[in-house]
């Protein structure tokens, strides 16, 4: 067929081949390659892909921040109430060491003005103990604790000689201090006081209502309103139970 069909033609079948070739494949001599439209969209398509992660990275690791930040906030709060907790606990101990609670816990309310601290009221606790708060040995084995906050710590100053105030926990804003007096010693508390209060009765008093333990972030979180740290507060009633023994 192609003898005839070149015969017809007048031309060798090598170049009737090639014209095939040529006419079958318009598009084989033309130009290859991205033009420069096609490599502008692939690039405002990649900017926006990479946009879209660094989005997602951004917004994960403030979740991991704010997730941490209260991870710490709860060990804080927890460990400020427990040593306070624990300590007003133990005043008085063990019973027959005071002759009236007054000598055995002592408070000062900030809104009357303290010596110590900056913020908040503070609280002074005393027991036998052969070490104070900060672990020092106490001289004859008789503890005195004073707790306040200062520059948003809590910190103790036991009465070991050489003393000096220890931060035992960071972040602490405000904490303040009832005290439950048993007027009518009926063994219920009757009404809870601040301490200086002309009323209050320290040798009655059975209980310590801790009211507002405020504890806080240390660092700013995304997405929390004001000065971006997060806050907690807290409240308990601790029982003297060395009072109910004199």
């Amino acid at each position: 067929m192609q003898r005839q069909f070149r015969r017809r033609l007048g031309m060798p079948v090598n170049e009737l081949f090639i014209m095939n070739t040529q006419i079958t494949n318009p598009c084989a001599h033309k130009q290859a390659g991205m033009t420069l439209v096609e490599a502008m969209i692939a690039i405002t398509i990649s900017l926006v892909l990479m946009a879209g992660v660094i989005q997602i990275f951004i917004g994960n690791r403030a979740t991991y921040n704010t997730l941490d930040s209260m991870s710490r906030l709860q060990e804080n709060h927890r460990a400020a109430m427990d040593i306070l907790v624990r300590d007003i606990r133990k005043a008085g101990y063990p019973g027959k060491t005071f002759t009236g609670l007054g000598y055995a816990i002592t408070g000062c309310d900030r809104t009357a003005g303290c010596p110590d601290g900056d913020a908040g009221d503070t609280i002074t606790v005393s027991y036998d103990s052969p070490t104070d708060c900060i672990g020092s040995a106490t001289p004859a084995g008789f503890a005195i604790n004073q707790y306040y906050i200062l520059n948003n710590n809590l910190l103790c100053l036991g009465n070991s000689i050489g003393s000096a105030a220890t931060i035992l926990v960071g972040g602490v804003e405000d904490m303040q201090f009832t005290y439950g007096e048993d007027s009518n010693e009926d063994g219920t508390v009757d009404y809870y006081l601040e301490a200086g209060n002309v009323a209050l009765n320290m040798d009655l008093v059975d209980s310590v209502r801790i009211a507002n333990l405020v504890v806080r972030t240390a660092e700013n979180n995304v997405g929390i309103s004001g000065d971006g740290r997060i806050r907690r507060t807290l409240s308990s009633v601790v029982l003297l139970r060395n009072r109910q023994t004199q």
